[in-house]
């Protein structure tokens, strides 16, 4: 792991927090560093996860099999993580493949990347932002109990704005 993934992972499970939680309202159920029961049951088998089992499954699941370790700069790259980790890589990669206006098939590759290369990249991590900010503001339409959570997405989301 890199510096700078290792990092960002160390930032995104201090915005999961460690606190081992159970809401009613939560759709992903039982959750601890970010880690959902619903979502990663096997990481729930023994009890709920470490810290260290939470890290190596965003680092496995959400940098590595995606492919987004090759997406610079580091903001970007933070950003799109922290994405990946909220709504799952392959509707980030499809942001960001909306905004650089390639196919939007949700795997990264040479053409995602070059034509992420080709634009400015804080015009593309804006946009980005702008795009998770409006999925949040239309799953909350979609799903009226997730309107707790809708204040903490859109903050989470502006945070990344550059």
């Amino acid at each position: 792991m890199t510096p700078t993934i290792d990092t960002l992972l160390d930032e995104i499970l201090a915005r999961e927090g460690s606190k081992d939680t159970n809401d009613p309202n939560d759709s992903g159920g039982r959750t601890k560093f970010g880690i959902s029961q619903r979502w990663h049951p096997a990481a729930w088998e023994d009890g709920p996860p470490t810290r260290e089992a939470a890290k190596e499954i965003f680092f496995s699941l959400y940098v590595m099999k995606p492919k987004l370790h090759l997406v610079t700069p580091d903001y970007l790259l933070g950003q799109l993580v922290d994405y990946a980790v909220l709504s799952g890589p392959h509707r980030a990669i499809v942001a960001l493949q909306h905004i650089v206006d390639v196919s939007e098939d949700g795997l990264l590759g040479p053409i995602t990347l070059g034509a992420l290369a080709a634009q400015e990249p804080r015009t593309v991590n804006n946009a980005i932002v702008d795009r998770r900010v409006l999925l949040m503001t239309r799953l909350v339409q979609q799903r009226p109990k997730d309107l707790v959570w809708l204040y903490g997405w859109v903050s989470r989301a502006l945070k990344f704005r550059v």
